[in-house]
């Protein structure tokens, strides 16, 4: 899976570059078609005031956007039994020394019988 996932990544790297290089060099070029020629700094300007636009757009949308909702929840320690997705929703589900799984039947403590799994 992660092999997967590292390809889709690295095929829309690729793909978004080639993108954004073109869009870059058709701005830059039809500014300078219209202003000055290849001599001019016109076309570069144009094309440096766009990146700064899309940066700033980037930066807009993930200060709007990202979720801080899960940044500061506690993380699993090392040796922790189970898997991060178990230990983060309230349970009845207990493990033993042994590892082996418990879940209480009751839920009075008084009389909580085991039930072993």
């Amino acid at each position: 899976m992660a092999g997967t996932v590292g390809a889709i990544f690295n095929s829309a790297l690729q793909f978004g570059s080639a993108i954004g290089i073109a869009v870059t060099t058709s701005i830059e070029t039809s500014v300078e078609a219209t202003h000055g020629g290849p001599q001019e700094y016109a076309g570069r300007a144009a094309a440096f005031w766009f990146l700064t636009a899309t940066v700033a757009v980037q930066f807009i949308s993930i200060s709007v956007f990202y979720d801080r909702s899960t940044d500061h929840k506690p993380q699993p320690k090392h040796g922790e039994h189970g898997y991060p997705a178990r230990l983060s929703t309230e349970s009845k589900e207990m493990h033993d020394d042994d590892g082996k799984v418990t879940m209480a039947m009751s839920t009075s403590p008084s009389t909580s019988p085991q039930l072993e799994v």
